[in-house]
């Protein structure tokens, strides 16, 4: 019986534990550190945090999604850029990054370079803070961001990018739910 009783005071006791937000620091040009450390956060339910190399480029040659360069983002993260440029860097095509529902993603002061079906495809609520969305074709996307959730640019440029003029619908942002643009170009 005191097995028992101990057995489920420990389990309890674990179970009264904080789970702790985790951060993560990324060496320059350490595209699977990258890769590995969104999906770490994708996994966690606290509010993780992703700090790239000042200045940083991460070329990614070997996305590890079959649709997008970046895993979807879950959960609650924060990407801070540093003035950084995640870029495609690979013949295939890919759009850059998606949020899944009910997720709640802030991304500062990144560059996000040569998606080829687009740059963001947002389901969650995203907040986007000095962020460069560069030399981006929509592709079949048919638009460089695709909005269906909560979206927020402020200080954001979307420059240099190419989407088919034959296209149906098309434009720079297609917005299905709700957008707030501030400062943004």
């Amino acid at each position: 019986m005191k097995l028992k009783a101990c057995l489920l005071f420990s389990s309890l006791w674990l179970i009264a534990l904080p789970c702790t937000a985790k951060e993560f620091n990324i060496p320059n040009g350490d595209t699977q550190a990258l890769l590995k450390a969104i999906t770490l956060c994708n996994q966690s339910p606290e509010a993780d945090v992703i700090i790239l190399a000042r200045n940083g480029l991460y070329a990614i040659d070997k996305p590890i999604h079959p649709h997008f360069l970046l895993p979807p983002l879950k959960n609650k993260l924060t990407i801070e850029g540093n003035g950084s440029e995640i870029r495609r860097y690979i013949k295939a095509a890919y759009a850059l990054m998606a949020t899944d529902r009910n997720s709640d993603i802030i991304v500062r002061n990144l560059t996000l370079a040569e998606g080829s079906e687009g740059a963001i495809t947002n389901h969650g609520n995203l907040q986007l803070d000095r962020v460069r969305i560069i030399d981006t074709d929509s592709g079949k996307a048919k638009a460089i961001i695709g909005n269906w959730g909560r979206m927020s640019l402020s200080n954001t440029e979307l420059a240099y990018n190419h989407i088919p003029i034959q296209a149906h619908d098309a434009g720079v942002i297609i917005n299905h739910g709700e957008l707030s643009l501030s400062f943004s170009m």
